[in-house]
């Protein structure tokens, strides 16, 4: 169940994290924290891509797509939907949805025959199979996000899907770092362990608020939540040596608990 912290609540959290001892530990430099915020950033503009661009192409009844990309063109989300051939060397886009109406919805169209990309969208969709692959079965619908790095290596976001209107399911995701041609997992960074549904907030809430159990710092997810989830409200983080407020804008601020 999500948590959510009204006044009272979030002065004792403080107070508690304030009086807990010092483990020593080197807080996150400002470098570190900025990172976050611009990754969580991205991802939740990934998403409301690939959310508005699946609800343009349903309209259109499409078969035989396996993936959905998003990617950056100059100042605009494009989301390209199609299939890997069967030797996974070329992509075959047979659906495309651009932003319309300064973004607020989009308009897809069919492409045929489909157009064949032996570049970025391949190695985009290898790194999605890649990952999906390392992550194993689910019980529940995910999303994915793949996000190109200097170099050109991929970030590989997978994370559950909303499967409730209004309700924001946020845990159990996983980031993964991926090879340039998508063919080579690099490392695996879980993020969070259980999904927690975060449902619409008591009227007295300022901040929702959980615990970082896998690692000592906020994660990507954490910032894409509070950019996602509505309405928008701060994010508490508590971790073993730090109390993360992660504002409706993405910013991090990092207190050490002593």
């Amino acid at each position: 169940m999500a948590r959510y912290c009204p006044r009272v609540l979030l002065m004792l959290v403080v107070c508690l994290t304030s009086a807990s001892p010092l483990l020593g530990q080197v807080p996150p430099s400002r470098a570190q924290l900025d990172g976050i915020t611009a990754r969580g950033r991205v991802l939740a503009d990934y998403d409301r891509a690939a959310w508005l661009g699946s609800d343009a192409v349903l309209s259109l009844s499409p078969e035989g797509i396996t993936h959905y990309l998003a990617h950056e063109r100059g100042t605009e989300w494009i989301v390209s939907f199609g299939k890997l051939t069967a030797d996974t060397d070329s992509f075959l886009v047979a659906f495309e949805a651009r932003p319309v109406n300064g973004g607020t919805r989009y308009e897809a169209r069919a492409i045929s025959p489909p157009r064949v990309d032996v570049d970025y969208l391949a190695r985009a969709a290898r790194a999605i199979n890649t990952s999906v692959d390392a992550f194993g079965s689910a019980s529940r619908p995910y999303n994915s996000a793949v996000l190109p790095q200097p170099g050109g290596e991929w970030w590989v976001y997978l994370y559950p899907a909303p499967t409730v209107n209004g309700v924001w399911p946020h845990g159990s995701d996983v980031r993964y770092r991926v090879s340039r041609d998508g063919r080579r997992l690099l490392e695996e960074r879980r993020l969070h362990k259980e999904v927690v549904e975060y449902g619409p907030p008591p009227e007295s809430s300022k901040s929702g608020v959980h615990t970082a159990v896998m690692d000592d710092i906020v994660e990507d997810t954490d910032v894409f939540l509070v950019l996602t989830r509505q309405p928008h409200m701060p994010e508490l983080v508590v971790s073993r040596s730090f109390l993360f407020t992660i504002e409706i804008d993405g910013r991090i601020s990092c207190t050490v608990q002593r």
